[in-house]
Formats: C-alpha cells, structure tokens, sequence
C-alpha cells in the first residue's frame, strides 16, 4: 500500500484509502458496463439479426470507452487489487441461472443500468466532468433497453401467431374501419398493411386509423406495415 500511496501523492489525488477505493469502483464497473453491453450487442446482432440496435449498442460502448478516457487508465491500474476484492466469489442462484437468451439480455441490462449508476455518482468525487457523461449514457441505455423489448417481443408474437390478416387500404375510412373492427372482434394474431398502389398521404391515414382501432381493441393485434421505404 506504501506505493499506491506514493503514486496518488505524486498523481495529485487524494492520498488515502477513499480515493482508492473510489478509482477501485470506477474501475470495476466501467469493466462491469463494457462487458454487459458487449452482451447486449451480441443478441441484438446475431439473435435479432438488428443492424440499427447492433450500431446503437456499438455506439453506446464506444461512448463508454471514450468517457472512461477521462479516469486516467494509469490510476486506475495502480488501485486494482483484484486478487484482494471480498466479493470476488460471492455469487448467488439467479447469476449462474438463465432461462433463455432474453434473460440473458434482461440481466445484462440490469448489471448496466447499476454499473452505469455507480459510475455517475461515484466519478462525482474526483472526475465531475464524466459524472455528467454517465449520467447521459445511463439515459440512453433506458431507451435502447425499450427498443430491445419491443422488438424481441414483436418477434415473439410473430412466432405465436396462428391467423395473420394482410388487408389493403381501398374503399373509403369507415369500409376500411369496419373491415379492421371485424378482424380484431374476430381475434386475429397480425393485421398487415399492404398496398403498392395507395400514395403516401392515404397510407399515412390508413396506417394512424389501424393503430387508433387496434389500440381501442379489447384483444390488440400486431400491427405491420410494409411497400414503403
């Protein structure tokens, strides 16, 4: 501990074993978030086959390593003590258990909204400047995690799906509300929107008019809209 204490003397920081334990913290979960969102990048890339998430998720990691900047690797080096850490082998049942890759995913978002918390609070009292920036991170991890849900359970209720209605936006408003009506009374799974001949200011109409019916639905079909860029 004498040469820890030396270097953070001669660094500047504070020369005491707070000021480890901080960099200690800081270290272990900018580790803790990489790899959470290495997990995340994987699903939505080979499992979801999702090049818009996989490039979000990217983005996010690389935005980690660029605040991690910030911290000087070199302290952060000087205060690991791995070999040292008391809850290196603590583990419980749920960490050694999961029951399908979106579990996978779910724990692997749970371990970056914390590591990203501990980071933001944490840096506060010696980097305040990437406090802010993990702050605004941990933001945008809200939303991707809500892109992710959202997606991966589309694809589940397309797997469930047993009767899937294509329609196309012919006729005027109230034909094409009565038709919708009847198939969600009739309880279909997925109503398609389908019309290469319609311009994009009817479509526009149609698609708002499905999602308002479906939405006052008592069973919501899945919504899917295609022929457009």
């Amino acid at each position: 501990m004498k040469n820890k204490a030396a270097y953070f003397q001669h660094s500047g920081l504070m020369d005491n074993n707070e000021a480890i334990g901080v960099l200690r913290i800081i270290d272990a979960n900018a580790n803790r978030a990489a790899e959470a969102l290495r997990t995340i990048e994987e699903y939505v890339r080979f499992v979801v086959n999702d090049a818009h998430l996989s490039q979000a998720t990217k983005s996010l990691r690389h935005r980690l390593a660029t605040i991690m900047q910030l911290v000087p690797l070199s302290d952060r080096s000087m205060a690991r003590e791995s070999q040292l850490d008391v809850g290196r082998n603590l583990t419980t049942t749920e960490e050694t258990d999961r029951a399908n890759v979106l579990a996978v995913v779910a724990a692997a978002f749970g371990r970056l909204k914390q590591a990203l918390r501990c980071l933001e609070e944490y840096s506060k009292t010696m980097f305040s400047a990437a406090a802010e920036l993990f702050e605004q991170l941990r933001y945008d991890v809200y939303q991707l995690e809500k892109m992710i849900i959202n997606v991966s359970s589309t694809d589940e209720r397309l797997v469930r799906a047993n009767v899937y209605a294509i329609i196309d936006g012919q006729g005027d408003s109230d034909e094409f509300s009565r038709c919708i009506n009847e198939l969600c009374a009739a309880g279909v799974d997925v109503i398609q929107l389908r019309d290469k001949n319609l311009n994009d200011k009817v479509l526009l109409e149609r698609a708002m008019l499905l999602r308002q019916i479906i939405d006052a639905a008592e069973c919501t079909p899945l919504m899917i809209i295609n022929d457009r860029p």
